[in-house]
């Protein structure tokens, strides 16, 4: 179960502006609430992207697929980022899109067995071929 206040919390560390277990402010958290409900509006707005419609307190639990903490979060310390930092470093940047990489790209991968006695499922393998 993720928070927003997870979430913020994530996304400040990661731009060194809140050390680890150091209170989160009630006006920065605000601000920052703002902002990631902009956020999860604008994904919600991409057909299901995100499952929440918006974070309606700090402290109200919700269940979101795997990767979407992190990308949240990295997605709101770049939205921040100018205003707190003067701008996104590449760091951020670079955080934010390997995150939503793996949220837009949530493929498993293929499992190979070399093991003769496994069962074919898909009629073929890598060493045989495809039938």
């Amino acid at each position: 179960m993720t928070t927003a206040r997870t979430i913020i919390t994530l996304a400040l560390e990661a731009m060194n502006r809140l050390a680890p277990g150091e209170a989160l402010d009630a006006d920065l958290a605000a601000v920052c609430l703002r902002r990631l409900n902009a956020i999860a509006d604008d994904w919600s707005a991409r057909r299901d992207l995100l499952p929440v419609a918006s974070f309606a307190e700090l402290d109200t639990a919700n269940v979101l697929p795997a990767g979407y903490q992190g990308a949240l979060a990295a997605a709101l310390a770049v939205a921040l980022a100018p205003a707190l930092l003067g701008g996104a470093t590449p760091s951020l940047l670079m955080a934010e899109k390997k995150a939503m990489f793996n949220v837009a790209n949530n493929i498993l991968p293929a499992v190979i067995s070399a093991n003769p006695l496994a069962p074919r499922c898909d009629g073929g393998n890598i060493m045989n071929g495809w039938s």
